[in-house]
């Protein structure tokens, strides 16, 4: 199996890692718009990130799949996506209280730097109980190991 693994080769890797990250999106944007999930303060950020890292994964693609700077950004990106995803899991194993809900903020403070407190720091609404962030959680490892594949081979 790990013989195969490396023989697959840069640009595979690459439309593997920009498929993960389109379907993801689309799982997310799927919970949103079907379902009325509305996604809370971290759950943004982490579509942020989501979106970032697939757009990395795409412009190496566009560029030039073996050059290792598109799969170290997208490797950093994931990163970053999956330690917002633990800390909404820690909020919601502990029960940690992060102040008013997402909406709430928007309306009573709407200012720039409050608002990108409250997407580091997480809302009330990051609380409620949810396998969305570990779902996302494990997005992120995989799109972060479809990276490190590329940028190896």
């Amino acid at each position: 199996m790990t013989n195969y693994l490396r023989s697959i080769d840069s640009e595979d890797w690459s439309i593997l890692t920009v498929a993960a990250g389109a379907t993801f999106l689309f799982v997310a944007l799927t919970l949103e718009y079907v379902f009325n999930q509305l996604p809370c303060a971290l759950c943004l950020n982490q579509r942020i990130w989501m979106i970032l890292a697939t757009l990395l994964a795409a412009g190496g693609l566009a560029h030039n799949p073996r050059l290792g700077i598109y799969p170290f950004l997208t490797l950093l990106a994931s990163i970053a996506g999956a330690g917002f995803a633990l800390r909404q899991i820690y909020i919601q194993l502990s029960g940690e209280s992060c102040g008013a809900s997402f909406q709430d903020v928007l309306v009573s403070n709407p200012g720039f730097f409050r608002i990108f407190e409250v997407m580091v720091v997480g809302t009330a609404d990051c609380g409620e109980p949810s396998l969305i962030p570990a779902a996302a959680f494990i997005a992120f490892v995989l799109l972060a190991g479809g990276a490190i594949m590329q940028w190896r081979n």
